[in-house]
């Protein structure tokens, strides 16, 4: 059993994030940077006439200009005063004096689309990495705080939940652990939500320990064993059975042949898989789903930034459920 499971968990997470970023940062931030340098050499004027506005979903316009040699050229610009730039309007433009049949940007300052579509979807991508970021330190201070609160002995059996809607996409079971007071005889049970850990899979039907925290309120407790272990957790603290929630016993849906038949005494064998295997998947399907998106939505161009996205996005839903592994 690993020594801090859930730490792994959460590193899992934060990677997922950061590296989505880096991802789209770098596939969209070189060419930004590019067409960055590219229009700071754009100095000369000129000024043409929009011949077909409203081309697309986005509303581009295409242009009509000469440079100062005289050679015409017709170029199409996105923009954001669509009301504006009709056609027949006048249009500036900006262009590299030594390279006339080179890029063309729009001479208005406030037209930075093109350029938007690069920083944008940077910018929405630093947001949701140090979302995931403050996610993963509110849990671990929230952690950190209901440890330090009055402790009492208590047990808790340990249940798997399954969402009760047949719609709701599973990303594995859900651990809720059954607290009960040691010391008050006919209290009603604390149903309190936990990040799954290793230990479930030995545990039995009731597992005796500490609960830091007050059981009669609605903030999160921790539950720690007697063996030191302290479950993380997630959410409120409930004193009813969640609804949405199809619960079962861990222990009982753990049959050992041993248990009833005779059989010879073999080497423990190590589990299944890896517990990284559910956050393997989620990354795949999320980045198989984004890039369906993208392609659909916006283009070919689209497709890396929104696999990576849907993939750290999908990751971080699996590792911050704190589901089975």
């Amino acid at each position: 059993m690993a020594r801090r499971p859930i730490l792994r968990v959460a590193a899992l997470g934060v990677i997922a994030a950061i590296a989505g970023f880096l991802v789209i940062g770098a596939y969209l931030g070189v060419p930004a940077l590019r067409y960055h340098h590219e229009e700071s050499l754009a100095k000369e004027f000129a000024y043409g006439t929009v011949i077909q506005d409203n081309i697309g979903d986005a509303g581009d316009i295409r242009v009509r200009w000469q440079d100062q040699t005289g050679r015409p050229h017709v170029q199409r610009f996105a923009i954001y005063d669509t009301g504006r730039y009709v056609k027949g309007a006048s249009f500036a433009v900006r262009y590299n004096a030594s390279n006339p049949g080179g890029a063309v940007y729009p001479g208005d300052p406030d037209e930075t689309s093109a350029f938007d579509d690069y920083w944008v979807p940077i910018m929405f991508a630093g947001l949701g990495a140090l979302g995931v970021l403050t996610a993963w330190a509110v849990r671990g201070i929230r952690f950190r705080l209901a440890r330090r609160r009055p402790s009492s002995m208590a047990s808790a059996k340990i249940h798997g939940g399954e969402a009760r809607s047949p719609g709701v996409i599973s990303f594995g079971r859900s651990a809720w652990l059954e607290i009960q007071a040691a010391y008050e005889a006919g209290s009603e049970p604390r149903w309190q939500r936990v990040m799954w850990h290793p230990m479930f899979d030995d545990a039995g039907p009731r597992v005796a320990g500490t609960v830091h925290g007050d059981l009669e309120s609605r903030r999160p407790v921790v539950f720690e064993t007697d063996d030191h272990i302290c479950l993380v957790p997630i959410g409120r603290l409930r004193k009813k059975v969640p609804k949405r929630v199809a619960l079962t016993a861990v222990h009982a849906t753990r049959i050992s042949l041993a248990d009833t038949f005779i059989v010879p005494v073999v080497p423990t064998v190590a589990s299944v898989h890896a517990w990284w295997r559910g956050g393997l998947m989620s990354a795949g399907a999320g980045a198989m789903f984004g890039s369906v998106v993208g392609l659909v939505v916006v283009g070919p161009v689209a497709v890396v930034p929104f696999a990576a996205a849907a993939s750290a996005g999908a990751t971080n839903f699996w590792t911050l459920r704190g589901a089975e592994q």
